[in-house]
Parts: C-alpha cells; sequence; structure tokens
C-alpha cells in the first residue's frame, strides 16, 4: 500500500498523465506491471524513487526476503517441470499464502 500511495503522490507532484481509463487494461500499449516476483524485485532494486522515499536499508531488507521466498519456492518444487507448477497453484503456495487468510 506505501508504494501505491509513494507512486500516486509522485505521479501528482510531477503532473504525470494517467491515461485514459479503460476496460481492457492487458489490450493497450501502456506499461505493464511486473509479471513475476523475481521481476518485481529486479524493478524495486533499480527504483531510485523507493530507495528515497523508503531508505536503502529497508528496500535491500525487503529484497532479500522476497528473495529467500524465491528459494523456498523453488527448493518446494525442484523436481518438478515448470510447466507442471507455473500453471497450478502449488501445495507450498497454499501452506505459505492461503492460510494466512
Amino acid at each position: 500500500m506505501a508504494s501505491q500511495l509513494i507512486s500516486g503522490l509522485d505521479g501528482v507532484d510531477h503532473k504525470v498523465d494517467p491515461g485514459s481509463p479503460t476496460d481492457s487494461p492487458y489490450a493497450t500499449e501502456s506499461p505493464t506491471l511486473p509479471k513475476s516476483l523475481p521481476e518485481a524485485i529486479s524493478y524495486l532494486s533499480q527504483s531510485e524513487l523507493f530507495s528515497q522515499k523508503m531508505g536503502q536499508q529497508f528496500i535491500n531488507f525487503i529484497i532479500r526476503m522476497k528473495q529467500s521466498e524465491i528459494n523456498r519456492f523453488l527448493q518446494s518444487v525442484a523436481d518438478q517441470l515448470p510447466e507442471d507448477y507455473l500453471l497450478q497453484v502449488t501445495n507450498w503456495e497454499q501452506r505459505e499464502y492461503f492460510e494466512l487468510f
């Protein structure tokens, strides 16, 4: 939530045009959000805005936590083919995320 507030306020401060609303966001030429956790981590590690607003120490902590999450997931699916675990919710994901809610 903090990242959305930071991004939104930065857009307001810099008078960024958000573009027209659309009912089919994936059919536009607008930039897309990261499609995976590793891709999101890469963007976060390169973000001067988030480093400035949240502090580099905090960003490094979040990146380490999320990289650990990725490593735990990869260990849990090490004996499977990617097409077997990328197209369905795995037991690891159910245990890791669903039980929280």
